[in-house]
């Protein structure tokens, strides 16, 4: 085998091993969608929950804010459907307080593994989406009502009155 043709599979190993470990610091970060944007990839339906299921409190508050911000993108529909669900969290977090890493690894990660655990759908559209994750948050939302731990009396159906 010539060195160069060695050379070139380690390179390219190098390069799988790094992008693999990108990845992984992405999807853990809950930075994966904007990873797969900046390499021009496509971003499948579940990558959408995986900021949701992996940010910080800052990171949902300014995903909140993000529809406003990036109108017209290609994704621009589903940046559309994160921005409510990131907003009905910080709603949420209003109520249960330091409970959003609970949200988060009783709902949102189980979600967003079975979801990339299925078949991407020929057609799941951002709505079809938001309800899905909707419900599992407001079904998270009730179990956590039933065991008395709304925080804040103020609050009704995860809304300020």
């Amino acid at each position: 085998m010539s060195p160069w043709k060695h050379r070139r599979q380690v390179d390219r190993s190098d390069l799988l091993s790094r992008e693999l470990v990108e990845d992984c610091g992405a999807f853990l970060g809950g930075r994966l969608v904007e990873t797969l944007e900046a390499r021009k990839a496509p971003v499948p339906t579940w990558a959408w929950t995986n900021l949701l299921a992996h940010g910080s409190m800052e990171e949902l508050r300014l995903a909140s804010l993000e529809e406003r911000i990036r109108r017209g993108d290609e994704y621009w529909n589903w940046r559309q459907g994160r921005s409510y669900l990131a907003t009905l969290m910080c709603l949420s977090a209003r109520s249960f307080g330091p409970l959003l890493a609970l949200q988060q690894e009783a709902a949102l990660i189980p979600i967003e593994l079975t979801l990339a655990a299925q078949p991407e759908p020929d057609i799941c559209t951002p709505t079809d989406w938001v309800a899905q994750v909707e419900a599992v948050l407001r079904l998270h939302r009730d179990t956590l009502r039933a065991m008395n731990l709304d925080v804040d009396p103020n609050t009704q159906n995860g809304e300020r009155q």
